[in-house]
């Protein structure tokens, strides 16, 4: 039986899905991340909690997966890499949001960590 091997250094690599919720005809988007620690993950539900408007629960959110996402293939307007950042961030589309959201919150375990070479 594995033993939980506490590891906070770890950087993952992963797709968002063409198609989710439903939806069909997303782009696809690759990015490589680092899985929120119990701390980060506490913060982003309180900054949640005390919002008092939706604007504010995006904006949580939003800085909550720039702290977290290391790189990705997204293009900005002219074809230039688009910048990992909050306000970056808020102009992605809910349902790929949502994807890229969850993979954050999951903590990967060892046979994930063994395919991402780390």
């Amino acid at each position: 039986m594995p033993r939980l091997a506490l590891n906070d250094g770890y950087t993952l690599e992963a797709t968002t899905l063409h198609e989710c919720d439903g939806t069909t005809g997303l782009p696809v988007v690759c990015f490589r991340y680092r899985p929120a620690l119990p701390d980060a993950l506490a913060e982003w539900r309180y900054g949640l909690n005390r919002a008092t408007s939706g604007r504010a629960e995006v904006d949580a959110t939003a800085r909550f997966l720039a702290d977290h996402l290391v790189s990705w293939d997204v293009r900005a307007a002219d074809g230039t890499n688009a910048p990992v950042s909050a306000d970056t961030i808020r102009r992605v589309p809910e349902p790929i949001l949502n994807q890229l959201l969850r993979r954050v919150l999951s903590w990967a375990g060892p046979a994930q960590e063994q395919a991402a070479g780390n």
